[in-house]
This record gives structure tokens, sequence and C-alpha cells, in this order.
């Protein structure tokens, strides 16, 4: 039993374009979800309004955003399609870091890759995040705190998260 639920802990994590699908597929589940996490978003639909709209067990408690403010690419896919930014106070979901920790020996993520790769972060028209500093990457800010998001660990992000509609910490 993994934070206090009897059932089977299902978790959807979501990055860039990823996001976007997730968000769809989660709007129309016949079961609810235990928990989303989006990370660097390509935008939710302008039709989903808040995370009202996803089939989420506890609703707004268990919808989580980041985005690292090294990763431009997230913010040009929703500019150029017109989608939402998750992380709007209006759409009310969690946020959390993926900035990184140096106190917790947390890297930051610096570009928009799950997984980086190289020693720099590429070109203008091909940027990338470096080796070991994508969302996913190990040891970074933002993979600790996508996991225990998934897991319903609240109290394991790292930074702890937004309050839901305000960005103020909790």
């Amino acid at each position: 039993m993994l934070a206090g639920n009897p059932h089977p802990y299902t978790s959807v994590v979501g990055h860039s374009y990823g996001t976007t699908v997730a968000a769809n597929a989660v709007t129309t589940l016949n079961h609810y979800v235990q928990s989303v996490v989006f990370l660097a978003s390509a935008g939710v639909e302008q039709n989903i309004a808040s995370v009202d709209a996803l089939h989420v067990d506890g609703g707004e408690q268990h919808v989580y955003a980041s985005q690292s403010s090294h990763d431009d690419v997230a913010d040009a896919g929703r500019g150029l399609s017109g989608r939402k930014d998750p992380r709007d106070n209006s759409f009310r979901a969690r946020r959390f870091s993926s900035e990184g920790d140096p106190e917790h020996n947390l890297q930051t993520t610096d570009g928009h890759d799950p997984i980086g790769y190289g020693t720099d972060n590429g070109s203008l028209f091909n940027p990338h995040a470096t080796k070991g500093h994508g969302y996913l990457d190990r040891d970074t800010e933002a993979l600790r705190n996508t996991a225990a998001a998934s897991l319903g660990l609240d109290r394991r992000i790292n930074g702890g998260t937004s309050i839901p509609g305000t960005g103020k910490k909790q």
C-alpha cells in the first residue's frame, strides 16, 4: 500500500509533447490514475481548462508540473502551438523545481532533453541538455522530484511544491 492507496498506484509522466498526449489521454480514462507529472510541457490543449478535467484521484493535489529555467524549447513549443502551460496558476498543477540543489548534490536540468548528452548545449537550431543534466538523468533534482511525485511521496519532493492556483510554496 503506497501513500494510503490499497490499489495499484498508477502514475503518468509526460515530457514535452508527451505532456499534451498524456493530458488528452487522462481526460478520457474510465478509471482514475493516482498522479500525473508534466515535464517541460509543450502545453495542454485549451479545452482542458484545469486539473479538474483530468481523471486523477485527489485532483489538483496529485497533478504536478516542472520546467527548468534553462529550457527554452518547451516555451517555444507552447508559443507556436497556442497550448497552455500546465504551470500557470489557472491550471492549478503543483509545481516543483528542476533547477538543481547543490546542498543535496542534485544537478540542474540545463536543456530540454529527458536524457542529456554531449559536453555543450548544442546550437540555436539543435539545443539539448548536456550529459547528466536532462530531466530524467540520474542525480538531477527533476528526476528525484518526478519519482517522488509519481509515487505519491509528496514529502520527498525536494524544495516542496507550490500550492495549486497560487504559486506559493507549501
